[in-house]
């Protein structure tokens, strides 16, 4: 599993449900995510809040 994941000796993992499904995500280090937004819009008049996000969410489907 350590090597499907690439994970390093030491390194964490998060477990995350969703729905009845459990996913198992490395938690990066502080350091690997420097310069993820490089080149981002900062304009303020193209900026999406969490309430603009959620209506654009799809429908979750009911557990069979």
């Amino acid at each position: 599993m350590r090597e499907a994941l690439h994970l390093k000796p030491g390194q964490r993992i998060a477990f995350l449900r969703t729905g009845s499904t459990w996913k198992l995500v490395p938690v990066p280090n502080i350091e690997d995510l420097f310069g993820i937004a490089k080149g981002a819009d900062t304009d303020t008049d193209n900026y999406r809040d969490r309430s603009t996000r959620l209506k654009d969410r799809l429908p979750v489907l009911a557990d069979a």
